[in-house]
């Protein structure tokens, strides 16, 4: 076999290696971890939790929202863990990190 038919064998196997992995990774669902400086009761509650169901509903359930509230860290030091990559998203108010 010449070089170029073996490189060619390399390159289809490593296609196929890759569309594996995708079509895996696209099958798989998919959680978003998302802080809340606000308990799920009021304001929270009119626009945090529909739009996580929105985002439930629009991917046929694929995608699955995961909330967190003040309690798992305090309003006012959620944008370490959030650039941290610890949580996705963060449902906040710019009044609570001015100083950050």
């Amino acid at each position: 076999m010449s070089k170029i038919g073996k490189a060619a064998l390399v390159f289809t196997i490593a296609v196929l290696i890759c569309g594996v992995d995708i079509s895996m990774a696209l099958a798989q669902s998919t959680t978003i971890r998302f802080l809340s400086s606000f308990p799920e009761t009021g304001v929270s509650k009119q626009t945090m939790v529909p739009f996580a169901e929105s985002i439930e509903k629009a991917s046929s359930g694929d995608i699955k929202v995961m909330r967190s509230g003040p309690a798992v860290v305090p309003p006012f030091q959620q944008l370490r863990p959030l650039s941290m990559g610890v949580f996705d998203m963060l449902f906040t108010t710019p009044a609570y990190h001015q100083a950050d």
